[in-house]
């Protein structure tokens, strides 16, 4: 008996010392991992909140342009881990999670709005009306026509191969060209690994690539040549390698406001200098050097807003949570513009079929706020419902089959 109470007694306090000091460890490394990850959180929320005025034709298009895209390569290149490439068990998991969180959101997006396509262009979302060509307002996109059932099967092809989307998907390019980058960054890396054992050596070989991926995507820029996307993927790749650079030198970097007001002053420097478009999506910049000023200067002057903005509650909740669901923004905000382009319709007395205008028909006066707002609102108000649904239809399926 006492020989039963005593291996009672130790069990208690083995059962205590392993899982009871190991949960508050996991608490502490929780909460500072949050806190970390909290800042980057609100940085996605700027960054895809600036990408959504930018859509709605707001203020310092050109400045925010600059960086509110490359944000987000740099933060994604910043989470790209460096177990995911060590094994090939490891490259086949992480290629799973990159389909699920990439690949199935580009198509699903697309698809529905391919399936779609005739009604909107029924009820003046898209029009095939020639006077819409005449207008002055929003009619850079030109006009649509019905898809048949081959065009429609085509597509469809077109949409699973990440060859093509739909106008109101259109900010789904990123999801694609971010697909890309990390799956042949991950293939990248392991083979690279495989060859060269030697740590030092493989980090030259890896900066050495990513290198040779900025000038080819500028020589394709420079040729006018974006097939598939081609060219923004190599330009973007070097951008994506700016978070696994800024991940391995972190401690060494300050974020603090010199650094802050430096950025800026780059930043503002780029804006002023900049006579050329400057959009990555399209592959449009004027130079590497100034892709990858642009690109860090913008990074760093985001998170130093962040961290700021990190220190005011309700702020901080607001833009993290916008920040943890910024595909949905990025998938449907354009078809949310419609319901203020809509109102604009009436209220200037326009014909129906300017309803088709896109991304915005009139931005001035404010109205981009009301863009900025009404897409941001309505895309989290739609994935709240949605996950309401699915949450019912789960708990009904789960209650039927017990």
């Amino acid at each position: 008996m006492t020989n039963f109470l005593s291996k009672c007694n130790t069990y208690i306090h083995t059962y205590i010392h392993t899982y009871i000091h190991k949960d508050n460890k996991s608490e502490l490394t929780s909460s500072t991992s949050k806190s970390r990850n909290v800042t980057f959180d609100i940085a996605k929320g700027l960054g895809i909140i600036l990408m959504v005025l930018a859509h709605a034709g707001g203020p310092f298009i050109k400045f925010i342009y600059l960086f509110h895209m490359p944000l987000f390569f740099i933060l994604s290149g910043y989470f790209f881990k460096e177990s995911c490439y060590l094994n090939f068990q490891e490259v086949k998991t992480f290629i799973k999670k990159r389909l699920k969180t990439l690949y199935i959101p580009f198509i699903a997006c697309n698809l529905v709005f391919l399936i779609l396509h005739n009604f909107f262009l029924d009820i003046n979302f898209y029009t095939n009306n020639p006077l819409f060509e005449k207008g002055t307002e929003g009619n850079s996109f030109g006009l649509k026509n019905y898809y048949t059932i081959p065009t429609t099967t085509l597509k469809t092809f077109y949409t699973l191969i990440l060859a093509t989307g739909e106008q109101l998907g259109g900010a789904t390019w990123f999801l694609k060209v971010l697909f890309f980058i990390t799956i042949f960054s991950c293939l990248g890396c392991f083979i690279l690994k495989k060859l060269i054992r030697n740590q030092k050596i493989f980090e030259i070989s890896q900066a050495a690539i990513y290198t040779t991926l900025l000038f080819s995507g500028f020589i394709l820029y420079l040729k006018n040549f974006n097939f598939y996307a081609i060219g923004t993927m190599f330009s973007c790749s070097a951008i994506f390698y700016l978070g696994i650079l800024y991940k391995k030198y972190e401690f060494k970097i300050k974020i603090n406001f010199p650094l802050f007001l430096f950025c800026f002053l780059i930043l503002l420097f780029c804006h002023i200098n900049n006579t050329q478009k400057f959009e990555i999506g399209g592959n449009y910049y004027n130079t590497p050097v100034w892709l990858i000023l642009a690109s860090s200067s913008g990074f760093f002057f985001t998170l130093y807003l962040s961290k700021l903005l990190e220190k005011i509650k309700f702020i901080q909740n607001s833009l993290s949570y916008i920040g943890r669901h910024t595909i949905a923004i990025l998938c449907l905000h354009f078809l949310f513009f419609k319901i203020i382009t809509y109102l604009q319709v009436l209220i200037y007395n326009q014909p129906d079929y300017m309803l088709a205008a896109f991304p915005a028909l009139f931005n001035q006066n404010g109205w981009w706020i009301a863009y900025g707002i009404v897409g941001i609102a309505g895309s989290l108000i739609t994935l709240e419902v949605y996950k309401k649904l699915k949450q019912n239809i789960n708990n009904k399926l789960q209650s039927l089959f017990h």
